[in-house]
């Protein structure tokens, strides 16, 4: 298999990722829980993007909530790949990088 099939197959075929946790309430918030997936295709901002919002006081309101959802980079170098999402709402910075192994065809 190419890597490029890989890189697309893995939403679908590949193995995922949870974290599951609990915060104390700071600055007078109370007690929160979560369980988030990384790169989970439906918390995306493009999703929010796409769909056709109305304005509220001259910002869109699909901008407003994009906000809300994990920004999303990617790095490449000479033999590797690394993606990052950030996630403003839980605080989570995750980040993963393939490489290419050697002498291995893709």
């Amino acid at each position: 298999h190419s890597a490029n099939n890989a890189y697309q197959n893995t939403p679908l075929l590949g193995f995922r990722t949870f974290y599951q946790g609990h915060r104390g309430g700071i600055w007078g918030k109370s007690d929160e829980s979560f369980l988030v997936e990384p790169f989970d295709p439906a918390r995306t901002r493009f999703a929010q993007f796409s769909q056709s919002k109305s304005k509220k006081d001259g910002i869109s309101v699909a901008a407003e909530e994009a906000s809300n959802y994990p920004t999303r980079s990617m790095f490449i170098g000479s033999n590797e790949m690394q993606i990052q999402e950030v996630d403003p709402v839980h605080k989570i910075e995750t980040n993963v990088t393939y490489f290419t192994l050697p002498e291995e065809d893709f």
